[in-house]
């Protein structure tokens, strides 16, 4: 979703030398079925495709997949509707069987929890760094709810998203190491989130995320080895019973990235779970419009690619960043490469738009809200 395929060895290789032995990831619904509508009809549709291909590589049939999670968050969602919670994990045991272990993961407050968690599944808690007290109350509050089953935090988040108009937060190391230190006194399990950001190709980032999801995060954005990451290897191979050695530090290679697609938070309604679009009058100098058409932009790439079959040439290299961060429009151009490698793509100078490389969406650049600057580009 965030990490090109062409990449998944690489940084699965650069978790894996870390120490860790497991990967959470998502399964993006919108990118797997853009365009059905929603929700329970639709739910149930999905899930009877994506379940039936999950099912052969549960770890109970010789797969690699530990766990499935039974929603994400719901208890911050403020639905707190048990019928649909129950009726999604009762879907995913007829197709998985009662055997395969489930999860939830909420955050650590009694209201989360109430919601959130379902019968028959594991909760989990999710936090940030934060004070090693806190974690103790957040841990003791998970447990009330997980019936005896381990103590886990599915998300532990070293840090957060840079928003458009914000600034990259940098690494607190020594808080997170201690965090992780603490945890483990717990014997607890956790997650790093993220461990390994990566980017909001496309139209995939949320408002107001900004197109690179580098998190702070131990792997950065472009694959390269941190502070953070060093630091965390250092700990786990000083832990004399870790299971799962850390291996040699890789090499870094040489990334970047946005869209304000739907929104990163907020309460959401069973009817409406995620709202998209304008909820509000279309106005001009504060007068709503009215008798007027929206129409869609097709940008699928047979039509991207269609647009370089007339382009005009601009020779003065001044005069299309110019143009392109005063005047909408759509601006095409060529270059070549002497090599294929994975570079960047320099929008100094340049307003806001959508990049594409060969019919490819790699996201959106707005340089002068920042803090992002360069877009990173595979070689395509």
């Amino acid at each position: 979703m965030r990490v090109h395929p062409d990449l998944w060895n690489d940084r699965l290789h650069r978790i894996r030398a870390l120490g860790f032995n497991a990967v959470q990831v998502y399964v993006p619904w919108n990118l797997h079925e853009p365009t059905q509508g929603n929700y329970i009809n639709a739910i149930q549709n999905y899930y009877n495709k994506l379940l039936d291909v999950i099912q052969p590589f549960l770890y109970k049939n010789g797969g690699p997949i530990l766990t499935v999670q039974v929603e994400n968050e719901y208890g911050y969602s403020g639905a707190c509707d048990h019928n649909y919670t129950n009726w999604l994990r009762d879907l995913i045991w007829s197709k998985l069987g009662k055997d395969v272990v489930l999860t939830t993961v909420d955050g650590p407050w009694d209201g989360d929890f109430t919601c959130g968690t379902v019968p028959g599944a594991l909760a989990t808690v999710d936090f940030g760094n934060t004070s090693n007290a806190n974690i103790d109350f957040y841990f003791k509050q998970q447990n009330k709810y997980n019936n005896g089953g381990p103590t886990v935090c599915s998300e532990y988040w070293v840090m957060w998203f840079a928003p458009w108009w914000g600034t990259r937060q940098a690494q607190n190391v020594p808080g997170v190491i201690d965090n992780l230190a603490h945890m483990y006194s717990w014997n607890a399990s956790f997650n790093i989130y993220m461990i390994h950001g990566g980017t909001n190709f496309g139209f995939m980032n949320s408002n107001p995320v900004a197109t690179s999801y580098d998190y702070s995060a131990a792997i950065a954005e472009n694959g390269d080895i941190t502070p953070m990451y060093t630091a965390i290897r250092s700990f786990i191979q000083n832990l004399s019973d870790w299971e799962n050695p850390p291996l040699d530090v890789p090499a870094n290679n040489p990334i970047i990235v946005e869209n304000a697609g739907r929104g990163a938070g907020g309460s959401l309604t069973y009817d409406q779970p995620d709202r998209k679009g304008l909820f509000n009058n279309v106005t001009l100098d504060s007068v709503p419009l009215k008798n007027w058409i929206q129409c869609g932009v097709n940008l699928t790439k047979a039509s991207v690619d269609s647009l370089t079959s007339s382009f005009f040439q601009e020779n003065d290299v001044n005069v299309l960043p110019e143009k392109a961060t005063s005047q909408p429009g759509v601006y095409v151009g060529q270059f070549f490469a002497s090599q294929l490698t994975d570079t960047f793509f320099n929008s100094t100078g340049w307003g806001k738009g959508q990049l594409f490389i060969n019919g490819y969406n790699l996201g959106r650049y707005y340089p002068i809200a920042g803090p992002q600057v360069k877009q990173f580009n595979l070689y395509f």
